[in-house]
């Protein structure tokens, strides 16, 4: 899916920017707006449990791309000592 995103009236510039979108970002647009349609509390904890799920996802990504890489895959937490006792 394409979406055209026009800057607002007055703004510079007047090129139109053009967003593929895939299905995974219309997949998280969706749970988005399901969020923001809840009771403040209720979203609260749906946003930080969507970051929390984002993190893991996006870490995981880290971790497959140095294993594949031939590199220590250590997690940030354990990079940055936040595990150390």
């Amino acid at each position: 899916m394409t979406e055209n995103i026009l800057p607002a009236e007055g703004n510079a510039p007047t090129d139109e920017i053009v967003v593929e979108t895939t299905a995974v970002d219309a997949g998280l647009l969706a749970r988005l707006a399901l969020i923001e349609d809840r009771p403040l509390v209720e979203r609260a904890a749906a946003f930080a449990e969507l970051y929390a799920e984002l993190q893991r996802t996006l870490e995981g990504h880290d971790l497959d791309s140095a294993a594949k890489a031939g590199l220590p895959t250590a997690t940030p937490a354990e990079n940055f000592g936040e595990n150390r006792v």
